[in-house]
C-alpha cells in the first residue's frame, strides 16, 4: 500500500519511514510535480484504451514516456532535492532531545 494511503486510514507514519519511502523509486506520482495534470490524465487513460484494444507496442510506448516524463519531473526546479533536506531537517528535530527547563535556562545540554 502507498504512504498516501496509509497516512488517509490515519496510521501513525514514523518520519524515518516517510524519509525511507520518499528516496525509494517506486510510487513516483507521490515525489513528482505535475505542470499539466490533465494531459498526464489524458495520456494515462488513453495507455490503458490502447492496451484494451491489444494495441500492446503503443501502449508501452506511452508508457515508457509517461514514466520518462515523472522520473524528469523529480528533479525538475531540484524541487525533489529541496523536499528531501526538508524531511531530513524535520528528522532530526523530531529526534532532538528535549531540554529540561534547567537546561533551557543555562542554554546548553550537559555543561
Amino acid at each position: 500500500m502507498g504512504l498516501l494511503e496509509d497516512m488517509d486510514k490515519g496510521e501513525n507514519i514514523d518520519p524515518s519511514e516517510i524519509l525511507s519511502r520518499m528516496l525509494q523509486p517506486d510510487n513516483i506520482e507521490f515525489k513528482t510535480e505535475i505542470n499539466d495534470p490533465m494531459a498526464l490524465t489524458m495520456l494515462k487513460t488513453l495507455a490503458t484504451i490502447l492496451n484494451q484494444y491489444k494495441l500492446k507496442k503503443s501502449n508501452e510506448l506511452l508508457e515508457i514516456i509517461i514514466m520518462y516524463y515523472q522520473l524528469y519531473m523529480t528533479s525538475h526546479k531540484r524541487k525533489r532535492s529541496e523536499e528531501i533536506i526538508r524531511g531530513v531537517s524535520a528528522l532530526l528535530l523530531m529526534k532532538k532531545p528535549e531540554l529540561s527547563i534547567g537546561e533551557k535556562l543555562i542554554g546548553e545540554k550537559g555543561k
